[in-house]
C-alpha cells in the first residue's frame, strides 16, 4: 500500500477513505433491494401474513431503513470531505418536511413505545435549502431521539423562529450525556460509552450539512433532559457550492 501511495501521490489515509466510501456505496444497493422486498411482503403482495409476522416484518423494515440512513450519513461525510458538494436548493415547506420525517420514524418509535409530538410555533414555514440533505439531518436527529430516549416517554419536535433563523428543536428524556462528551458531541467519531452508542458519524454529518447551509447546531442537556437545536437562516447567505477542504 505504501508503494501504491507513493506512485500515485495518494496517501494511505486517502486510500482508506476511498476504500470505505466504495464499500458503503456498494452496500446501499442490496440494502435498498431488501427493503423493497420486505415492504412488498408487508403489504401482502405475495400472499396473506399473520399479525405477528407483520409486526416482525415491520421491525425488520425499520431496522433496515435505519441502517440505510447510517450508510447514507457515512457516504455523505466522505463526499463532503473529498471536494466540493453542490447543494440543490429550492423553496421547501419545512413544516411538511418535518411531518414527513416524523411519520417515517414512527414504526421505530412505536417499537420503543415513544410518542413524538410536533409543535409548529413559527409563522414562517418556507426555507430555501437542499431538501434531501435537510431531510436526512431531521431523520438522523429523530432516530437519535428514539434510540437514546427512555422507553415509555414523550419527545417533542418544535419549529419556531427569531428575526434571522427558523429553529428546529428536538427535546427528549433519555440517557444522560457525559460532561466529557458534550464539548465533542459533533466531532467526527465522537461516541459515548452507552451500549447504544453508534459510530459517532451521524451528528458530525448533521453539523456539516447545517453549516453548509449557513446555519448552527447545538446541544443543551441537563441530566436526562436533552435538547438539540438547529438554526437555519431565513435568508440564504451561503453559496450553492460548499468546499470543505
Amino acid at each position: 500500500m505504501e508503494e501504491l501511495a507513493e506512485n500515485t501521490n495518494i496517501t494511505i489515509e486517502q486510500q482508506k477513505e476511498l476504500f470505505v466510501a466504495t464499500i458503503v456505496h456498494d452496500l446501499k444497493n442490496p440494502l435498498n433491494s431488501q427493503i423493497i422486498a420486505l415492504e412488498q411482503l408487508y403489504k401482502e403482495k405475495f400472499g396473506k401474513i399473520t399479525p405477528l409476522q407483520k409486526d416482525i416484518l415491520n421491525s425488520i423494515i425499520s431496522s433496515s431503513k435505519f441502517m440505510r440512513e447510517m450508510l447514507s450519513s457515512l457516504l455523505g461525510i466522505y463526499k463532503f470531505e473529498n471536494g466540493a458538494v453542490k447543494l440543490n436548493k429550492k423553496f421547501v415547506k419545512i413544516d411538511n418536511l418535518i411531518k414527513t420525517c416524523v411519520k417515517d420514524v414512527m414504526p421505530l418509535a412505536e417499537e420503543y413505545n415513544i410518542l413524538i409530538e410536533f409543535l409548529n410555533n413559527a409563522n414562517e414555514n418556507i426555507l430555501y435549502c437542499d431538501e434531501n440533505y435537510i431531510r436526512r439531518v431531521i431523520s438522523n436527529m429523530l432516530n437519535n431521539v428514539v434510540i437514546y430516549s427512555y422507553k415509555n416517554t414523550k419527545s417533542f419536535v418544535f419549529l419556531k423562529e427569531d428575526d434571522l433563523y427558523l429553529i428546529i428543536s428536538f427535546r427528549s428524556t433519555g440517557f444522560p450525556i457525559s460532561e466529557n462528551l458534550k464539548p465533542h458531541i459533533f466531532d467526527k467519531y465522537a461516541s459515548g460509552c452507552n451500549k447504544k452508542s453508534g459510530t459517532g458519524l451521524g451528528l458530525y454529518f448533521c453539523k456539516k450539512v447545517i453549516e453548509a447551509h449557513g446555519g448552527l447546531i447545538n446541544l443543551t442537556s441537563e441530566k436526562s433532559d436533552i435538547e438539540f437545536s438547529i438554526k437555519l437562516p431565513k435568508k440564504d447567505f451561503s453559496d450553492n457550492v460548499i468546499k470543505f477542504k
